[in-house]
């Protein structure tokens, strides 16, 4: 009679234990406390909040659940977040379902502040990192992993304390926050650290018994959060031989066109009366050139070939527009011009060959983008012409011709060579609305915080839809890439002062760095991506703004090759892995399944005799015929 006890509790055990590896297998789970704050009848007050992930096999899918209900701006974070973190590590998530849930006391005023500690406990679940409960962070998340600036740090603070978290992760810019935003009159003077003017939340936090840990970027909050240090790329870009070559020879292409141009402006110039207006016109226009001409000049001897021809180019259009206006071009030769040019431009398009490379698909997308440029320009031009607007119908055409002329240029990089990846039509469309999606979800995260803001933007997104409508997939995925990077850099300066803007633009070329390092030992030099970067740092200088935009531009397009698959990996499809990762996790648990009641049913077989018994009514199968042993 004491058998079937026992038989019972290994049955139990068995299936218990069965039950947790499965769950094991399926999915991957964390928790991590928030920091939020609350609008109370007498002000502001921190809380916290708890952050729950689940991660099972999928196909990409973001789900969010959250109690109270928050604002749209948290939700949208929450997938930023995901899709930041994702590409911080190198991961591929399309293969994985991400469940986000988000549970409150009570109703916490909305924002992207949990940014941060969505992105870092998204890496510690893919990456089976532990993750210390007692230690938080609070920041936005920025394009690279960087953290941003959050409001109510001192609110906070005081809530961390009062629930025993240990460790508060904050925005390395906001260790000092003005005086201004708190009520000093409830500290306590002496041991804080603060002037008439700011107070140090590593000191106050101190004060309260916790360690407040200045973090700018991802790997800081990790290391925080999991004692984990991310891998990352210290060493210095190694610039492609080919890349550099073509480059060079670009920009000495553009160069020397600056200089012939220059040369037959002034042979044109005719006799002015000095101080007239149009003197001054033509005085400025040779000015401007000369001037982007030294700057071309220097940069080339320096090695920043991209910055170079950008200069020259810009010299281009100065000298080009004084020659047509010094040779009193009229608007016959105007019109004649711009139909030749349009009959060159069609021709040069038909030629554009075939490509499988990330250079060829960066180049396509850059020759492409300069050819329509150059086609609407043509069209203003003609529109001004019927107008019999002389100057305006000559610079437009000017702009035109230089233009298709840097196309021309750029398609010298169609035979350099890289990694062949697979880049038929379907994987081109796929990769086009991927980055639609993300363009158009920062795009109206943006419009949250300033609603007519990105107009230029807009209209990039809307011509990004015509293409992808039109086939022309490479020309969708690179505009939507920019105009993604034009959103995304106006949420990396949400909350910063302007004195701050070197400091997070240092932060962004380093993130970019350690990509086009990493990309290049990969075998795919991001040429667009190089071109940017070196254009940032030569505007740094004087545009922080411009360069700020190019670093930008510089780390969208330095990592494209996560949106193909590579052409000497085995020819299965995104989808067909995942059912296969599912098939093969299926089929590990079933197995574990059968070996699990093959040894249960053994020591139970071993333990306890056969003993006959009746079948029972309503059982498929009587005892006996279940035994293992049974000949």
């Amino acid at each position: 009679m004491r058998g079937k006890p026992v038989q019972l509790g290994h049955l139990f055990a068995g299936l218990l234990l069965f039950l947790v590896l499965i769950q094991t297998c399926a999915a991957q789970q964390a928790h991590m406390r928030l920091l939020a704050v609350t609008q109370t009848d007498e002000g502001y007050e921190g809380n916290t909040a708890d952050l729950y992930l689940r991660i099972e096999q999928g196909s990409g899918r973001v789900f969010i659940d959250t109690f109270p209900l928050t604002k749209i701006d948290t939700q949208i974070s929450t997938r930023f977040a995901k899709e930041i973190a994702c590409r911080y590590i190198g991961f591929d998530c399309e293969a994985y379902d991400f469940f986000y849930t988000i549970n409150a006391q009570s109703a916490i005023i909305g924002g992207p502040s949990a940014g941060s500690a969505v992105a870092a406990l998204t890496i510690a679940v893919l990456k089976g990192l532990p993750v210390d409960e007692s230690a938080t962070v609070t920041g936005t998340i920025n394009s690279g992993g960087l953290i941003g600036p959050v409001g109510g740090l001192k609110h906070k603070i005081d809530a961390a304390a009062a629930s025993g978290i240990r460790r508060v992760m904050i925005p390395t810019d906001e260790v000092l926050v003005t005086e201004t935003e708190f009520n000093t009159s409830l500290m306590p003077e002496g041991p804080l650290g603060y002037d008439n003017r700011s107070v140090n939340m590593v000191e106050y936090g101190r004060m309260k018994g916790v360690e407040v840990m200045p973090v700018s970027e991802l790997r800081d909050v990790i290391k925080g959060l999991s004692d984990y240090d991310i891998p990352t790329e210290t060493s210095l870009i190694t610039i492609d031989d080919g890349y550099s070559s073509i480059m060079r020879f670009l920009a000495s292409d553009l160069c020397n066109r600056s200089r012939l141009l220059e040369e037959e402006a002034m042979s044109s110039m005719p006799r002015i009366p000095p101080n007239s207006s149009l003197d001054r016109v033509m005085l400025d226009l040779e000015n401007a050139g000369l001037n982007l001409t030294l700057k071309g000049a220097e940069a080339f001897e320096n090695g920043s070939y991209y910055s170079s021809a950008s200069y020259c180019f810009g010299a281009n259009i100065k000298f080009h527009y004084l020659r047509l206006i010094a040779e009193n071009i009229s608007l016959d030769q105007l019109q004649g011009m711009s139909d030749s040019l349009a009959a060159t431009i069609e021709e040069f398009s038909a030629s554009l060959p075939e490509y499988n490379t990330i250079t060829g698909l960066q180049t396509f997308g850059v020759v492409k983008e300069r050819i329509l440029d150059a086609k609407e320009y043509i069209n203003i031009t003609r529109g001004y012409i019927d107008r019999n607007l002389t100057a305006l119908a000559a610079y437009n055409l000017v702009y035109a011709t230089e233009r298709f002329y840097s196309a021309r240029s750029w398609s010298a990089f169609f035979g350099m060579s890289g990694r062949e990846f697979k880049m038929d039509a379907a994987s081109l469309k796929k990769s086009c609305l991927n980055k639609l999606s993300e363009a158009e979800e920062r795009f109206q995260y943006v419009r949250i915080f300033f609603p007519t803001a990105l107009g230029d933007t807009r209209k990039e997104i809307d011509y990004a839809y015509k293409d992808m409508g039109n086939g022309d997939y490479e020309l969708c995925l690179f505009k939507a890439s920019k105009a993604k990077a034009e959103a995304d850099v106006v949420l990396s300066v949400l909350g910063i002062q302007e004195t701050q803007l070197p400091i997070v633009l240092e932060r962004k070329l380093n993130v970019t760095k350690r990509i086009i390092v990493r990309e290049s030992k990969n075998g795919v030099f991001p040429i667009i991506g190089y071109s940017y970067y070196e254009y940032a740092s030569s505007l740094k200088r004087d545009d922080v703004f411009s360069a700020l935009l190019y670093a930008e531009y510089a780390l969208e397009l330095s990592n494209m090759e996560i949106y193909f698959e590579r052409a000497d990996e085995p020819i299965l499809s995104r989808s067909q892995k995942v059912m296969l990762r599912s098939i093969i996790s299926y089929a590990f648990i079933v197995s574990l399944g059968l070996v699990l009641g093959f040894v249960v049913g053994i020591r139970f077989g071993i333990r306890h005799p056969r003993k006959k018994r009746k079948r029972r009514e309503g059982c498929l199968y009587s005892t006996s015929e279940l035994d293992v042993r049974k000949p």
